[in-house]
This record gives C-alpha cells, sequence and structure tokens, in this order.
C-alpha cells in the first residue's frame, strides 16, 4: 500500500535531497494529478478556481497528461529546477517499484516492443502480480524503518552476486548484491547501471538454504524488465508448483521447459496459525470401498466393512494454490518438524522446517514466519500442525556465486 510518508523517505534516500525539497515535489505533483481529474478530492470553490487559473497547464483528457504541462506545473509551484524535479519524481517511482504498483517504473521511452500477451500477463495468459511490497511486509513489519535502514546504501563488490548485461534496454549492465541478515537470510538487491547512471531495480527477501527437490520445468514468466521469473514446475509424483526464481539473472541458469533439474525450495509466510482440527466421515460405499482397498492392499470387491471412515485434518500435510494469487503463492498445511528463531531485518523470524506434501517420501521445505504474521501469543514448537499462506522461491541448484558474465 502506498504511503506519503515512506515515499518521501525512499525519495530522499534515493536522491540525498532534503525533506523539504522532496515533499514539496510530491505534494505539487499530487495536487497536479488532482486538478487533471486523475485523482479523487472534493471540487470545491478553491479547487475551481486553481483549476482554472492553470487551464493552460492541465491536459484536456485526464488520461493523456503531458510531461512538459505537468513539468512546467511543478516549476511554477515549487521554484525548483527542473533536473531536481526529476530526481525527486525518480525516486518516487523507485518506491513505488519497491511496492510493484507500477508497471514501468523506468519509463515508457526505453520500454521494450510489446508481444502479443496482454501487459501483466505471461504464458498462455497467466496473469503476473510485478513488485515485492507484499513480500517485505511478510517479513518487516515497519516498512518505512526498512527503506530507512537497509536501503540507503549500495553494498560494495564484497557483496557481489551476479555481474551480467541487462536483458533491459535502459542498462547496459545489472547487479546484484546480497545484504546478509541472520543464518542463510539475505536482502538481495538487484542495481542498473548505464549511460544515464545507475537504478535500483529492486530488492526481495532470500533464504540461501532451501530444501532440494527434483522438478520438472514448465513455463517460465520473466518480469517487465527481464531481470526476474517466476517458474512453473511439477514434482516426481506429478504435484504442480511454481517458484519465484532467485537465480533468473544468473547466466548459468539455463533451463527450458521440460528439463528435470534440482531446486532448492525455501518460502516466506504472509500469514501462519495452528491448524484447527476439523473432521468429516466418508460414506459412500463406492469411495469406503475404494480407500479400505488399498489400505489393506486387496480388490475392492473383497471389502465387506462399509462402515463409514473418519477422516481428521490434524496430520494432513496439503499444499495448493492461493486463489488470485501468483504462481508462485501457496496455501499450505503441514506439521512443523524443526524449528530455530533467528533475528534479521530488525524483527524475531522463526525458521520452520514443515512437511507440506507427502508421496513415498515427505516434501519439506524451510518456512520463514515473522512474529507479526502470527496470531498474538502464539509461538510455534516442534510437532504443531499449522497452517497459512507462503511465497515459494527457489533456486537451481549448482549455480555459483560470485560470478561476472562470460566466467
Amino acid at each position: 500500500m502506498y504511503e506519503c510518508e515512506d515515499a518521501v523517505r525512499m525519495a530522499m534516500e534515493f536522491t540525498g535531497l532534503e525533506e523539504g525539497i522532496v515533499r514539496s515535489v510530491l505534494e505539487a505533483q499530487g495536487r497536479y494529478l488532482e486538478l487533471a481529474g486523475t485523482a479523487d478530492c472534493s471540487q470545491d470553490e478553491d479547487h475551481l478556481r486553481e483549476r482554472d487559473a492553470m487551464r493552460h497547464l492541465l491536459p484536456e483528457n485526464p488520461a493523456d497528461l503531458d510531461y512538459y504541462q505537468e513539468m512546467a506545473y511543478l516549476k511554477l509551484v515549487t521554484g525548483l529546477e527542473e533536473e531536481v524535479i526529476d530526481r525527486v519524481r525518480d525516486g518516487e517511482l523507485a518506491y513505488c517499484k519497491f511496492l510493484g504498483i507500477v508497471d514501468d517504473p523506468i519509463g515508457a521511452d526505453d520500454e521494450p516492443e510489446e508481444d502479443d500477451d496482454e501487459a501483466g500477463e505471461g504464458e498462455e495468459g497467466v496473469t503476473i502480480h510485478e513488485g515485492h511490497g507484499d513480500h517485505w511486509e511478510a517479513v518487516v513489519e515497519d516498512l518505512s524503518s526498512f527503506l530507512k535502514t537497509h536501503m540507503d546504501v549500495r553494498p560494495g563488490a564484497e557483496s557481489l552476486r551476479v555481474c551480467t548485461p541487462s536483458p533491459y534496454p535502459r542498462w547496459s549492465t545489472v547487479i546484484s548484491t546480497a545484504i546478509p541478515q541472520s543464518g542463510s537470510l539475505e536482502t538481495l538487491r538487484i542495481d542498473g547501471e548505464g549511460s544515464q547512471g545507475a537504478d535500483l531495480v529492486t530488492a526481495f527477501p532470500v533464504a540461501r538454504d532451501g530444501a532440494p527437490h527434483r522438478l520438472k520445468i514448465g513455463q517460465v514468466h520473466p518480469w517487465k524488465v527481464g531481470c526476474e521469473a517466476i517458474v512453473e514446475a511439477s514434482t516426481t509424483f506429478g504435484a504442480t508448483l511454481g517458484y519465484f526464481d532467485v537465480g533468473h539473472l544468473h547466466p548459468w541458469n539455463e533451463v527450458d521447459e521440460g528439463d528435470e533439474v534440482v531446486v532448492a525450495l525455501a518460502a516466506f509466510a504472509y500469514s501462519l496459525e495452528p491448524a484447527p482440527e476439523q473432521g468429516f466421515q466418508v460414506t459412500q460405499e463406492e469411495t469406503i470401498r475404494a480407500m479400505r482397498s488399498v489400505e489393506l492392499g486387496v480388490e475392492s470387491d473383497a471389502i465387506t466393512d462399509l462402515s463409514p471412515i473418519e477422516i481428521r485434518s490434524n496430520g494432513m500435510a496439503c499444499l495448493f494454490p492461493c486463489k488470485g494469487g501468483n504462481p508462485d503463492e501457496f496455501e499450505f498445511q503441514g506439521p512443523v518438524e524443526s524449528l530455530d528463531v533467528l533475528g534479521a531485518w530488525d524483527q524475531t523470524i522463526y525458521r520452520m522446517d514443515i512437511t507440506v506434501m507427502r508421496d513415498e517420501e515427505p516434501f519439506t521445505i524451510p518456512i520463514y514466519a515473522a512474529q507479526h504474521v502470527l496470531p498474538e501469543g502464539y509461538r510455534p514448537k516442534v510437532g504443531d500442525y499449522v497452517r497459512g499462506r507462503i511465497w515459494m522461491q527457489g533456486a537451481v541448484e549448482g549455480l555459483r556465486y560470485p560470478i561476472i558474465s562470460g566466467d
């Protein structure tokens, strides 16, 4: 969710300008959008009077904002130079990109031509919601504090993960660097460098201790600027899942549909709570025969006990796609197999190995849950059956870091 104060703070960090300058530009920009008719506001007498006075700087159609008209208004109202105003607006765009609430944070002039897919849709019409606002809110309780303390300084060469040619025309090179936290947790930051300078492209939380699972790769859905992607895949026993590919930029990370690879999977919880014990009865004779025949290893015709079967949810392990979410978002239930408590991003984080599916072997992954996503007073422990919503991420095993393209 867009917060004015957070936008001011990030624009200050992004530009190095004083708060008064940043605030004046963002407030004037908001007022211009109100006058242009693209933002809701009260149509009082002062508004109508100002709109009439600034009519020559407003678009005829609110959907057709003109950069030069808007800049003329901002220069008039703030008394600042165009270069300063543009720096502040770039800072706010970085904040919007961080929250995932703008499609193109860089600028339409550099945008590659669209293919036949609609914007925001991947292969076969799969809708992808880009951005990491929800992911950061899963691990950081106070987003504004995070922005101030974790994104103000770009990491040095010692933190390099990947340096590779840019997939997006604005930059010649993109560089990912890691800001270590506790244990295997880190912030992965991606910056683009080009003739126009450096831009913060994105940043997201990463768990580097994912559990290895063999997957068959399905569709790969790159994000708009090509630096991130979501991968759809399936397990060896046929279950489908998706993951955010934290190694997407790695030059060795070349997987094609149908490839079978080992992927290290981990997840961050949007919510996590004890799973209530629920039950239901199976009463249909055909289903009872089928279930008992599997249990006893005999033909269904040999089953004579047709009494109802009681099913209890306590002990179940399951993983389902979130309705309306990205392919890498799931609802789950399963037992806590192990537990550790860490401090990361100035938060208390619980690391739990949780079995989320079962076949011949349990399908277990580490799930990280910050204290603020748990019910008040709840502390998970080994043996608890829990449920919740998670963001799944993964990386093909065997990728070497750091790497510079051409290694």
